[in-house]
């Protein structure tokens, strides 16, 4: 068991445009626009391409235009969701591994959980 939970983060930039500009966003500051159900089972998107290098989890959102950095934490909420997980397994996958408060686990889940569905990256199963 890990001795706490990192605060779990998701960066979003732009891919550079023509200009060369990039946007960096952090998604965790908004607040979640929907509520996810305890038992809601979100999937990765079909379009979006994951990869892990080292502890951070990259997603390519090529119809967007964009790319996302999940840290450990985030990068393990991908990885759990992906594996058809709802948000209290998740959770509690997450309460096993860490000794963390679960109000903290919670909070952070939701805010990842949100964050990458408002951004298309994730869907709500049928």
């Amino acid at each position: 068991m890990v001795g706490f939970l990192p605060r779990a983060k998701v960066i979003a930039r732009e891919l550079p445009s023509r200009n060369g500009c990039r946007k960096m966003l952090s998604l965790l500051r908004r607040k979640p626009t929907a509520e996810i159900s305890a038992v809601s089972r979100l999937v990765p998107a079909t379009h979006v391409h994951a990869v892990v290098h080292g502890t951070r989890t990259v997603l390519l959102d090529p119809s967007g235009g964009r790319y996302f950095g999940l840290d450990e934490v985030g990068g393990e909420i991908w990885r759990l969701a992906g594996q058809g997980l709802g948000r209290d397994r998740i959770v509690d996958q997450l309460a096993e591994e860490y000794s963390a408060p679960r109000s903290q686990i919670e909070n952070d889940v939701d805010r990842i959980l949100n964050a990458l569905l408002k951004r298309r990256l994730l869907e709500v199963a049928a």
